[in-house]
């Protein structure tokens, strides 16, 4: 869904793109640097129960790694360094920052089983995602939540945390079933695609 939105910040993140050439950062530092920005978040999140000004700061670094993740390939393509191997470790990377994420929230401000059920429904969208595309389909835009989407339903939610920690739960609940309906229409889109072949 956001996809529709991303061609109209592109000129400021190509911007953005420049300033980290000409500082002579390259795109697998980038990415690295979101999953450390991950890695600080999960951190204040996994201690937001103890004190609630983690959690604002937590949210403050997932912000800034999302936009870290978007950079890294507009940073690859200014520098004319787009590859395979960046692709699959902008992928991986992807993967872990919400793994990470989740593993943060674990630690009293989400319980086990809506985290879970976050996370399952999660990569099985990434894994179809990634199987379409290894059979040769183009997935991009395909179901409801994308990573973008899933990203800012959870920063919501963890807003929402912070006014009533009750209510985090019940929006990983809400994605979870939203990332269902995403399976089913990447299995029915790839099935239909696949079946004509």
């Amino acid at each position: 869904m956001l996809n529709r939105f991303r061609e109209a910040f592109k000129p400021l993140l190509e911007r953005i793109a420049e300033i980290l050439a000409r500082l002579g950062l390259e795109p697998h530092e980038v990415s690295l640097l979101g999953l450390v920005l991950a890695c600080l978040s999960a951190c204040l999140f996994y201690n937001a129960p103890i004190q609630t000004i983690y959690a604002w700061y937590g949210l403050l670094f997932f912000a800034v790694s999302a936009l870290v993740d978007a950079l890294d390939g507009a940073l690859a393509r200014r520098l004319g360094k787009v590859s395979e191997k960046g692709a699959f470790l902008d992928s991986l990377i992807d993967r872990l920052v919400e793994v990470i994420i989740v593993f943060g929230l674990l630690g009293g401000m989400a319980t086990i089983y809506p985290a879970l059920l976050y996370i399952a429904t999660s990569l099985i969208i990434s894994y179809t995602r990634a199987k379409a595309e290894a059979l040769g389909l183009e997935m991009a835009g395909i179901g409801f939540m994308e990573r973008a989407e899933r990203l800012i339903f959870l920063m919501i939610g963890i807003l929402l945390w912070i006014l009533d920690p009750s209510l985090l739960d019940y929006v990983l609940i809400i994605i979870s079933g939203l990332n269902i309906v995403t399976i089913f229409q990447r299995t029915y889109y790839a099935i239909e695609r696949l079946g004509r072949r």
